[in-house]
């Protein structure tokens, strides 16, 4: 049976009658390429080019051959396709949502190119939103990858959760804040100023730093855009990981938290645990095992 790779060969040199630029445009040696022509004509029988010193030309049963291995690369090339578009609609649009504070481009990017490598022709949808919005996606369906930072206190039952990193929360203020002569923070001077956090449907943990931290008040903001502007106000300071895009702008100072109130966030990957895309996301997890990761904190 004919190797299809030499037939690949002996098109390339019949369509550029030319043996080096063949050979480098196949990305073999012109002696390797010599060989495969030498061993297909061994195998048809027959000569397929006349070689001289300053030409190269195909002979006429090479003329015959050359019309004959068209259509059979035609054919593969039409079945790869088809192949491709099958694979393509079995696995249908993969939806990842992802918390738009996150880097697309440093996290959200890098992990789908990973999927997509372990799935030529996977399509992807990307959906960014608010946090509470893209959890919400995740649970009733209307995505199937969720890529998001997590607390330590939060449970996700029914959900398979992948840490890609985790880093310490910290108290943030604008360079307005009285904050900014300290050198680090004790619980009283959090108990002086108002923290600003982000409004949630989620009730928070019991246990939870946001619930157990004292302040001199609470104020909510819609969005975490809208925190960030807020934030401006001398008086604010919110708790958050420092891993976020819009949080590399030089106006900020960020605090460790008192031991008494340490805690840590992940970012994370998250799939419903019956998800159809569950053997695709253990590429996912095999990264994080091996601590590939595609993020470092700013």
């Amino acid at each position: 049976m004919l190797d299809f790779q030499k037939i690949h060969y002996f098109l390339k040199v019949a369509e550029t009658l030319n043996f080096t630029k063949a050979a480098g445009e196949l990305y073999i040696s012109p002696q390797a390429l010599n060989k495969q022509i030498a061993r297909l004509e061994e195998e048809l029988g027959g000569r397929l080019f006349e070689r001289t010193t300053r030409k190269v030309e195909l002979t006429e049963f090479g003329v015959f051959v050359r019309k004959q291995f068209e259509k059979v690369s035609r054919q593969y090339e039409e079945a790869c396709l088809a192949i491709r578009q099958y694979r393509q609609d079995a696995l249908g649009t993969l939806k990842v949502a992802f918390f738009q504070a996150i880097s697309k481009k440093e996290v959200v990017h890098p992990l789908v190119q990973y999927l997509q490598a372990a799935a030529p022709g996977l399509k992807v949808e990307l959906i960014g939103g608010e946090i509470d919005e893209v959890n919400d996606w995740l649970r009733d369906g209307r995505a199937d990858l969720l890529l998001t930072n997590v607390h330590e206190y939060e449970q996700w039952p029914g959900m398979t959760v992948i840490p890609f990193m985790t880093v310490p929360a910290q108290a943030i203020v604008s360079l307005y804040h009285p904050w900014v002569v300290l050198d680090k923070i004790s619980c009283e001077d959090m108990a002086r100023y108002p923290i600003l956090l982000l409004e949630r449907k989620k009730e928070l943990e019991a246990d939870s730093f946001y619930r157990r931290v004292k302040s001199r008040g609470r104020h909510y903001a819609p969005n975490f855009s809208s925190l960030l502007a807020n934030l401006e106000n001398d008086e604010h300071y919110a708790v958050f990981p420092r891993m976020f895009e819009s949080m590399r702008w030089e106006g900020y100072k960020y605090f460790d938290l008192p031991k008494e109130y340490a805690f840590s966030f992940s970012m994370v990957a998250m799939y419903r645990s019956d998800s159809r895309f569950k053997p695709l996301f253990k590429v996912l997890e095999n990264l994080a095992a091996e601590g590939l990761i595609p993020v470092e904190p700013s």
